[in-house]
């Protein structure tokens, strides 16, 4: 067996890695955070016999352009919440790339509709030649809507080798998305090799930060500033997550029109936030002149 990480072990704007067994090769993630970071596909001997798109963050999808360009027939299998968040991610980085912004939407939703859906907590079966194999599970891993988690079930002949691949994860409840569910080792079912990403427990300070404490906390602090407040926020993740807590306090938000669509994936009800006048989806013109008036 081989595990390649495709992008290089330290490039952490370009997540794709690939596990190798007998004929058999699953891709885990095709980011590229920047266009120049999606190189790494050129180096692909042929396309995975499958790929596996964990969630809808650039440095996990950024490359899916380049992929599909090359291997058109590509086999890739996503969650639906992510399928969407792809439609609205990509036409920035396809904007990025030269694209202009009528083709880079069409591109998107194409490249999007390209992606078998998948359910968490489902598994599926991929089959290579010489006797090589796989089954799929799929968890649901929290950090934003639709991300997952894969344990992967090797088989070579008479070998078997289990794998749990868990990248961006969160293992506490979000007000819109829970927590990760992992999946259980036992010595009937041992997990062999766990792939993660580097970055746990790398910022002491990050990691002593209560979610719940600090979604308080930011309330407190909007519901007593007087006048207007910008909250630069993550669109995928942070936005949707953080208006969805202020309009329960009965603060009122203007949120870039550009968010909509997300929020919608979210899950976020905005229509009743909307039909109770707190939520307002506006251009960034817009915007600007909510934050001069007051």
């Amino acid at each position: 067996m081989e595990f390649l990480a495709r992008a290089g072990v330290h490039e952490l704007g370009a997540n794709a890695y690939s596990v190798r067994a007998g004929s058999l090769e699953v891709l885990f993630d095709a980011g590229a955070a920047r266009a120049g970071l999606a190189g790494w596909v050129s180096q692909l001997e042929r396309a995975p016999d499958l790929t596996v798109l964990s969630h809808a963050h650039a440095d996990h999808i950024g490359a899916l352009p380049e992929l599909l360009q090359r291997f058109p027939q590509l086999r890739a299998v996503a969650t639906q919440p992510t399928r969407e968040l792809i439609a609205h991610l990509l036409p920035n980085l396809l904007r990025e790339r030269g694209l202009e912004r009528t083709r880079a939407r069409a591109r998107a939703l194409a490249i999007s509709r390209c992606l078998h859906p998948i359910t968490p907590l489902e598994s599926m079966r991929v089959e290579g030649s010489a006797g090589s194999a796989a089954t799929l599970t799929f968890y649901p891993c929290g950090h934003i809507p639709g991300a997952i988690s894969t344990l992967l079930d090797m088989e070579v002949g008479a070998k078997f080798h289990t794998i749990c691949v868990l990248l961006d994860f969160c293992a506490h409840a979000q007000l819109l998305t829970s927590a990760a569910s992992f999946p259980v080792p036992s010595p009937q079912r041992p997990i062999h090799t766990l792939v993660m990403e580097c970055m746990l427990a790398g910022d002491k300070k990050a990691d002593a930060v209560v979610h719940e404490q600090a979604m308080e906390a930011l309330c407190q602090e909007v519901g007593a500033h007087q006048g207007p407040q910008l909250l630069a926020l993550a669109s995928l993740g942070e936005s949707a997550e953080v208006a969805s807590a202020l309009t329960a306090r009965q603060l009122p938000c203007v949120v870039h029109d550009y968010l909509e669509p997300i929020f919608a994936s979210h899950g976020f009800a905005s229509n009743e936030a909307r039909a109770a006048g707190l939520l307002r989806f506006a251009s960034l013109k817009q915007c600007r002149e909510a934050l001069e008036a007051g």
